[in-house]
């Protein structure tokens, strides 16, 4: 088995990111962002759509499209937020506030 370093959001974002300063004809991101955030969003939508799909014919023991489809997925929602200059600690300081909201809920109420 290979030990792999894994492929976070922030060194995609980071690339992606950098083909906003530094656009290159070569790169989909950059081709993405020449577009605009509304042609970016609805690429976003598509692969929201497959990716649902995915979900709905994939088994406990066959998730390889649901995987590609959520890569694909993720990929497109990171083209967003660079494009329109959110960054991926805004979400996870929002998703931190809401897990300590969601875990204060959960004391008070044992």
């Amino acid at each position: 088995m290979r030990n792999i370093q894994p492929y976070t959001i922030e060194m995609a974002y980071g690339l992606i990111k950098n083909r906003k300063t530094r656009p290159s004809t070569n790169s989909y991101a950059s081709q993405l962002m020449t577009m605009g955030t509304p042609a970016i969003a609805q690429k976003l939508g598509e692969q929201a759509l497959e990716t649902v799909i995915a979900a709905m014919q994939s088994t406990p023991n066959n998730t390889a499209r649901l995987a590609e489809e959520s890569a694909d997925l993720l990929y497109h929602m990171l083209v967003l937020w660079a494009d329109t200059g959110l960054e991926p600690q805004d979400i996870y300081d929002l998703l931190a506030t809401r897990m300590s909201m969601h875990s204060t809920k959960l004391k008070v109420a044992s």
